[in-house]
């Protein structure tokens, strides 16, 4: 062959699964001529070569590394709304890896949950899901492992093989906390940030780009209660008292709903509870008598801006004093959570 011009060669080859993610992918090219035809026997052997390596930038190529997102998940009481969390409530964190076709070698993800003065959960469970044609050293059914507020999920070698249509592969980490009641660190406003880091092993260790974080905010409920009568003068044995208990939840401090309120009443010896005369404004409210003298009230939930009344008529008895005082003592608790999620406050 003769040549007076340039000669082209053009080669194609398919990535095979067994690439390492992060490693580069090429191939040697060389060229053989002589400076005279073989006819001659005057063979000169020339040679020329492209060769991959780490100062010639062409030709090869640089497999995609994995990718990690991070992002909140679900949480177990309605009544908060996107990334809100009560005290008591049951939350989640899910972070994603993206694997593109190829090997990752020693693939390990850590998941680092709140646990400090600005917040602070307590672990529940974790869990693992592949999504696409995902094999792994270690499956990791239970999920990972933690310690000291740490979650290390360690799938050894993982390998993706795309398919027709399907170009990446996704692993599912979901991390199940719990916030607890911590006077501390679990204040209205702080958040709940949850950072998720990393690594694989290409040549070297690598990471898999900058760590990802999701935060919850917390948000807590704070009632005021106030307590009036119909009767400012002095009254006498026979005379009714009209009491009416307000709480009042359009405080400016509070972020979110309240669950099982309790109103309580004790009223002196010298009051006696006239029984038909208790009214409840509030949705699903129910109300009960401990004893003859001592009124409970139970509010299942009451959201922001909302108030409860309770009012209820008591009898002046004779058994009391000429210029003595008497009154009852009202008090009203509530919980972060309701009792069915198990979160209850006090």
């Amino acid at each position: 062959l003769r040549c007076f011009g340039d000669i082209v060669g053009t080669s194609y080859g398919i990535v095979q699964t067994s690439a390492v993610l992060g490693s580069r992918l090429g191939s040697d090219a060389r060229a053989d001529w002589d400076s005279s035809p073989r006819a001659d026997y005057n063979n000169t052997g020339r040679t020329a070569s492209v060769l991959v390596s780490s100062t010639n930038p062409y030709p090869y190529l640089s497999i995609g590394i994995p990718s990690l997102s991070q992002a909140i998940g679900l949480s177990s009481i309605s009544e908060t709304t996107g990334n809100q969390a009560n005290i008591g409530e049951g939350i989640s964190y899910i972070a994603r890896v993206d694997l593109l076709g190829g090997t990752a070698n020693a693939l390990v993800i850590t998941d680092t949950i709140p646990d400090t003065l600005a917040g602070r959960v307590q672990y529940l469970s974790s869990s693992v899901r592949f999504v696409g044609n995902i094999t792994a050293t270690r499956l990791l059914t239970s999920g990972g492992t933690i310690n000291n507020g740490i979650i290390t999920f360690d799938f050894g070698t993982v390998t993706f093989t795309p398919a027709s249509g399907v170009k990446t592969g996704q692993i599912y980490l979901n991390t199940s906390v719990v916030v607890i009641d911590s006077a501390v660190s679990n204040i209205n406003g702080n958040s709940l940030v949850n950072t998720v880091s990393g690594s694989f092993n290409s040549s070297s260790t690598a990471t898999l780009g900058p760590d990802s974080s999701a935060s919850f905010l917390i948000v807590e409920p704070q009632l005021l209660v106030s307590k009036t009568q119909n009767v400012s003068a002095t009254v006498s044995a026979g005379d009714i008292i009209k009491y009416t208990l307000i709480a009042a939840h359009n405080t400016p401090t509070s972020t979110s709903a309240a669950f099982d309120l309790v109103f309580e009443d004790d009223l002196t010896p010298d009051l006696q509870l006239i029984q038909n005369s208790i009214n409840v404004t509030a949705p699903g409210a129910s109300y009960s008598i401990v004893t003859g003298s001592t009124l409970r009230v139970l509010v299942t939930r009451v959201l922001l801006g909302s108030q409860v009344y309770v009012s209820y008529n008591c009898i002046v008895q004779s058994s009391a004093s000429a210029g003595s005082q008497i009154g009852s003592d009202g008090k009203l608790t509530w919980d972060s959570s309701p009792q069915s999620n198990g979160g209850v406050t006090g």
